[in-house]
């Protein structure tokens, strides 16, 4: 269908003129984020959403709903996962002999009285140290206990009731399911956003495309669309994958179905707008190591359907050392083995096939063998990761 010379022509109000009146749409990775955000975070979260639920501006999409009662669970199990990881992490001491018993004459010697007093305060340390260790682990696995408790009482889910309850959003006119699938792989094969970055998914890849479908049925105002998701099919972005503005695309078509405006911020960016005098703290939190992490990962799969392999090892090696940073690798350190190390790169997109192989990884790197060994079986560990690997 052509579009008109107005469509063209059309030029969308900015973010900050619509802060106050446009409808606001916020996407699933908003609300599932509340279980990775830090408590001061999440309030100034549901405080904003409440806000805007009683200015009757709020519209949660069904499939938003849908979609976060399906990863839920996940997210539930990820973060158990990422605390017995640490728990399960924790270096121990060895056991520290005095050198005595390895060089007898020590004690003749004018410093063994001061070499015999430092021993005796590491030994000291070491075994404060190991009881800490063990108390720490102890509360620990209290604490995965309280997250699964997460499955039968869940205080966040809690906090979304009244959300979810009264702003969720199902227009009459939306079409059926099977219609919205029908359209999607139509787009998908034309590069037509949002979605077709998902065409190539076997399940669910349609998401975004059926959520963009509830924004359209928004008649009469301006939308804001909250989101963390950067990927080139929503978005414009700068090389470091902070967003520009929406796809010029949406923009049009929003305004050939509604006369309005439409646009996609962060929401970080949103809170700071809707409220000026809100903690830098809040805006650290949602601005974490993690999100960077994510839009590698998105940099990464765009970068390899570019074809541009050297950009994308190039991620890949950014990739890992943020998740080295953030202590996701434990013992077994990059550099140790190359080939190791390139299938850890390419598997990090791959989270749960990821943590597998660094658990395996960990575990080699603990035990007690020669290195000759310990690389024998990193380059085994290499081979059934390189065999193994899921598809994107």
């Amino acid at each position: 269908m052509l579009k008109s010379l107005n469509t063209y022509l059309f030029q969308p109000e900015s973010f900050e003129n619509l802060l106050h009146t446009a409808e606001i749409v916020v996407d699933t990775n908003v609300l599932l984020a509340a279980y990775q955000y830090r408590n001061i975070t999440f309030r100034e979260l549901i405080i904003t959403l409440e806000k805007l639920h009683e200015q009757a501006r709020l519209k949660v999409p069904s499939h938003v709903i849908k979609e976060f009662f399906k990863n839920r669970p996940e997210r539930i199990v990820e973060i158990i996962q990422t605390v017995q990881q640490v728990r399960d992490g924790l270096p121990d001491i060895k056991k520290i002999e005095s050198i005595e018993k390895k060089i007898p004459s020590m004690e003749y010697l004018s410093n063994h009285p001061e070499i015999h007093s430092i021993e005796e305060q590491i030994i000291s340390l070491s075994n404060e140290y190991k009881i800490k260790v063990k108390d720490y682990r102890v509360k620990l696995t209290d604490l995965t206990d309280e997250l699964k408790s997460f499955f039968i009482n869940d205080p966040i889910l809690d906090k979304y009731k009244k959300i979810f309850t009264e702003a969720t959003f199902k227009p009459e006119t939306l079409p059926d399911y099977e219609q919205m699938q029908t359209e999607f792989r139509s787009r998908a094969l034309t590069n037509l956003p949002p979605g077709y970055k998902d065409g190539k998914k076997q399940e669910n890849g349609e998401g975004d495309f059926i959520i963009w479908k509830h924004i359209l049925e928004i008649k009469e105002n301006d939308v804001i669309f909250i989101t963390a998701d950067n990927k080139t099919d929503w978005v414009y972005k700068e090389s470091n994958g902070n967003v520009i503005n929406a796809r010029r695309e949406l923009i049009e078509e929003f305004y050939e179905a509604n006369e309005r405006s439409f646009c996609i911020v962060h929401p970080s960016t949103f809170l700071k707008a809707f409220n000026p005098g809100i903690d830098t703290e809040v805006i650290e939190d949602m601005n974490t190591k993690l999100e960077e992490t994510n839009h590698i990962h998105q940099n990464i799969m765009d970068l390899n359907d570019e074809g541009d392999s050297i950009r994308a090892n190039k991620e890949y090696s950014r990739l890992f050392k943020l998740l080295l940073e953030k202590g996701k690798v434990t013992r077994y350190t990059l550099g140790t083995s190359l080939n190791l190390d390139q299938v850890l790169y390419s598997a990090s997109i791959h989270k749960p096939f990821y943590n597998e192989l660094l658990k395996k990884a960990d575990k080699i790197a603990c035990l007690d063998v020669p290195d000759s060994e310990k690389h024998k079986r990193y380059n085994e560990l290499a081979s059934y990761g390189y065999t193994l690997q899921p598809e994107d």
